[in-house]
């Protein structure tokens, strides 16, 4: 009998070892890049998460994605007075309401524009690069060269990173889900694309997503209102070249309101999701008052399809309205009298690539650009400190262009 106990201890011990053993951290990524930071709790990576601190109020507001989207963005942080700072009731107080807080944009030159993944079916490795996007705002160190990799500087860490591009949203969110469900459910994340369709959401009639034709094209929203059914609406994207008034505003959103009712959509629109960065959110919110407004026969049609209080939904206020309510919620603001800073960075091609993955202006070639395979070896680009000499002459303009405030600010 004491024989058949001790062959009963020593199965169930083994049973035990084998169970611990295959005990694994993991979720549901789909890329191997998160499956091998999942896999190693002890990695460098897994730790940037894990680690993150809700209590800490020190850090920054980081903003990644491609180079417009987040311009745009951090324009709307730093100039932002919705609400007021003592009570936080709507309503500006003259003080901008992220006084104090530290804006650190991260363009994504070396990686953008998005579309491309999706045309060439690599979106894999775009949800690998959100993903990497995101550990850098986690991180505590950058380069201040692109060319010296051995010298790095110290950055501050991100207590809220935001997700700029609705193509991140698309592709590499699930991905940071996962990671952070797993390694620490906190971090506060918040998607650009989820901010202004749950504003959309929140308003009277159906909602319209107004897109780039490229982005219709490639349906790339289809997996997207997969995860999110509540969110599902038409998508659109109303031509610029169109003959209906010289291809105004005015002219474009007609032409969507004719498609819909083509279509059989008779509910009435009481929201319009902007995801083009060609179109001002107040140009398209003028167009929509005057069919609203009119009293013009020709017009009626047009405007019984609208809402009485149908708006234009933009990243710039979802994200900065969402960010500062949570940020009350949280207690998180840091409270120093000054106004908002930029702390700007900016993704370059690795140094260590050879020349002939590189075009002569030092980007990347677009087949190697597109064609890298997710879970591949080697960092192929870095995070730079931003400096004039990092980014063309042309997003230089582009920035002049858009976010003004954050031109003035930060280049010298």
């Amino acid at each position: 009998m004491k024989h058949l106990r001790y062959i009963a201890f020593a199965s169930l011990c083994l049973f035990a070892a084998v169970s611990c053993r295959e005990k694994k951290v993991t979720g549901a990524a789909s890329i191997p890049f998160v499956e091998e930071i999942l896999s190693d709790t002890t990695s460098r990576n897994y730790s940037l998460v894990s680690s993150y601190d809700s209590d800490y109020h020190g850090g920054t507001i980081s903003i990644t994605g491609a180079p417009e989207d987040v311009m745009l963005l951090a324009e709307a942080f730093i100039t932002a007075d919705m609400s007021d700072n003592i009570d936080g009731k709507k309503g500006g107080d003259m003080l901008p309401d992220f006084a104090g807080e530290v804006i650190a944009p991260v363009l994504d030159v070396a990686n953008a524009p998005y579309e491309d993944y999706f045309t060439l079916g690599n979106d894999a490795f775009l949800k690998e690069v959100a993903v990497r996007n995101f550990l850098f705002a986690l991180d505590t160190v950058s380069l201040i060269s692109p060319f010296d990799p051995a010298h790095t500087a110290r950055k501050v860490k991100a207590k809220t990173i935001i997700l700029a591009s609705s193509l991140q949203a698309v592709s590499g969110q699930a991905e940071i889900d996962t990671l952070c469900r797993v390694a620490n459910p906190g971090v506060e994340v918040i998607s650009a694309l989820d901010a202004m369709m749950a504003d959309a959401a929140a308003c009277k009639g159906s909602s319209v997503l107004w897109t780039t034709r490229e982005r219709r094209d490639l349906a790339v929203f289809d997996k997207y209102f997969e995860r999110h059914p509540a969110y599902r609406c038409p998508v659109y994207s109303p031509a610029i070249d169109s003959l209906r008034d010289e291809g105004s505003v005015g002219g474009r959103l007609l032409d969507m309101l004719d498609d819909m009712a083509a279509s059989g959509k008779t509910l009435r629109i009481g929201a319009i999701v902007l995801d083009d960065n060609e179109l001002s959110p107040s140009e398209l919110q003028e167009a929509i008052d005057m069919v609203r407004d009119t009293d013009d026969d020709y017009l009626l049609v047009y405007k019984n399809m609208l809402a009485p209080d149908c708006k234009c939904i933009s990243a710039g206020e979802s994200v900065t309205r969402l960010c500062y309510r949570r940020m009350r919620e949280r207690n998180s603001f840091t409270h120093r009298i000054a106004y908002p800073s930029l702390k700007c960075y900016v993704t370059t091609p690795a140094a260590s690539l050879p020349d002939t993955v590189c075009d002569l202006d030092g980007s990347m070639t677009y087949s190697f650009r597109y064609y890298r395979e997710s879970g591949s070896s080697g960092e192929t680009y870095s995070f730079v400190e931003l400096r004039d000499r990092y980014i063309s002459e042309a997003l230089l303009e582009k920035m002049k262009d858009i976010a003004p405030k954050t031109y003035s600010l930060y280049v010298r």
